[in-house]
């Protein structure tokens, strides 16, 4: 790993050159990441919202950099592209030896980007969908090109980013090197056909924070499990999952969760989203997970008056005063609905709802009858 920028192996002009751009030392991922990139083999880089990406994948290419040969910056977007050409002008401010660096996406006027283009230049930064626009014209050389740098969207498969990459690749020598930098490694699990053997560097890797809390979750479940006091009760978890899987096919906005799941995707690492839904399952099922007596509320409004769950569990949570996690298993049918929650509770809540105003109609509240009591 790269500790400061002012290691004695670093060439001196690179040196002056990153010191001068105002990078004093890397940052956790370009530690990693760019003695990786420079093993010249191919590599899936998790980022995971890191800073220091932009400047890992120039200063990976500045010390790599060969007169002969030429890199590939493809990305998704041409704010992306704005940002890598002024941090690559930055890095190389007064530089004697650097590589030109073409930008294709910027300007709708192709004939500006092919006298760019015939100037040779060591460094193309690109749409996926640009790049194959001057491919088609016969605009490009690229038999010269050494290193593929690929920065993957959040969502490659939207825009058909994953499609260009793979177009591309098709025409591009098999010998290239790929650099390919992924918000988690799940991101890039459509464009590892492309590479050679890849090496994979997640974050856990190259975070030592995270590494030490993967140690201490997998120490404390070891810990906890030990514990005679904690029990699971099973059979309520199972019906809990089953419930929330019901409420998503039948209740939910598919736009709303697929929101969420952008921000789980972008701010957790893929190593610990399985403790992360396991941890909002503890606690939406109460903690510590076990078992305890409910009763079963009828309440006579559902589907058709545009009730949620999130409805219901607002309404009782206000009204009574208590948890929202105390209401449980929560089910909304067409003309009615039923919930679960604690056996002391439920007698209040009939008290304070039954008979009360909820949206504009009176709404009865009462224990839910057996199948049988209801023939």
């Amino acid at each position: 790993m790269i500790q400061k920028y002012t290691k004695p192996s670093i060439d001196e002009e690179i040196r002056v050159l990153i010191h001068n751009a105002g990078y004093q030392h890397p940052t956790a991922l370009q530690s990693a990441a760019i003695p990786l990139s420079l093993t010249g083999k191919d590599c899936i880089i998790e980022t995971i919202g890191s800073p220091g990406k932009t400047a890992a994948i120039l200063i990976t290419l500045l010390m790599g950099s060969s007169t002969d040969t030429s890199s590939l910056i493809l990305t998704s977007s041409a704010d992306k592209i704005r940002k890598i050409k002024g941090q690559w002008r930055n890095l190389t401010l007064k530089s004697s030896r650097h590589k030109e660096l073409c930008s294709l996406g910027l300007d709708d006027d192709l004939k500006k980007e092919l006298k760019q283009l015939s100037s040779d230049p060591g460094i193309i930064v690109s749409t996926g969908e640009r790049f194959i626009d001057h491919l088609r014209r016969n605009n490009l050389y690229f038999k010269n090109i050494s290193t593929v740098v690929i920065d993957v969207p959040e969502h490659p498969e939207e825009g058909g980013f994953d499609k260009d990459i793979q177009f591309i690749y098709s025409k591009l020598s098999k010998k290239v090197q790929t650099i390919l930098y992924a918000s988690n490694h799940e991101d890039a699990s459509c464009f590892e056909p492309l590479l050679r053997r890849p090496q994979v560097l997640t974050s856990e890797n190259w975070d030592p924070q995270e590494s030490e809390l993967l140690q201490t979750l997998q120490e404390t479940k070891k810990v906890a499990m030990k514990r005679k006091e904690f029990s699971l009760n099973e059979d309520s978890i199972k019906m809990r999952i089953q419930t929330v899987i019901k409420h998503i096919k039948e209740d939910e906005n598919p736009d709303e969760l697929n929101a969420y799941k952008k921000l789980i995707r972008r701010y957790s690492p893929i190593t610990l989203r399985s403790y992360i839904t396991a941890y909002l399952l503890k606690e939406a099922s109460g903690s510590p997970i076990t078992g305890g007596q409910l009763k079963t509320l009828f309440i006579s409004v559902g589907k058709n008056r545009r009730i949620y769950p999130k409805d219901l569990v607002k309404l009782f949570s206000s009204a009574l005063h208590i948890d929202q996690s105390e209401i449980k298993n929560i089910k909304v049918l067409e003309n009615y609905s039923f919930l679960e929650i604690p056996d002391k509770t439920a007698r209040k809540a009939i008290d304070i709802l039954d008979g009360s105003d909820f949206r504009g109609r009176r709404i009865t509240v009462n224990f839910a009858k057996k199948r049988e009591e209801r023939k």
